[in-house]
């Protein structure tokens, strides 16, 4: 499948597609719906950042580096 496909059921899955475990609504939708009630003052946004990927290694041995380097 290329990758054009997967963002593309990934869209429908979330978006699109109802979920019996989720009420019958979209994830999307129950994630809207926690970020604009009375959840959104606490709830922590887990939101996938790629700006900062490398701030964190995961590497053992570029997380020595960091660590030396941070000393």
């Amino acid at each position: 499948m290329s990758a054009a496909g997967i963002g593309a059921w990934i869209a429908f899955y979330n978006g699109r597609r109802p979920h019996g475990a989720l009420g019958k609504r979209t994830p999307m939708a129950v994630w809207r719906e926690a970020v604009t009630s009375e959840l959104a003052t606490t709830a922590v946004d887990m939101t996938l950042r790629m700006d900062n990927s490398g701030a964190l290694p995961t590497c053992p041995r570029l997380q020595q580096e960091h660590q030396k380097r941070a000393a």
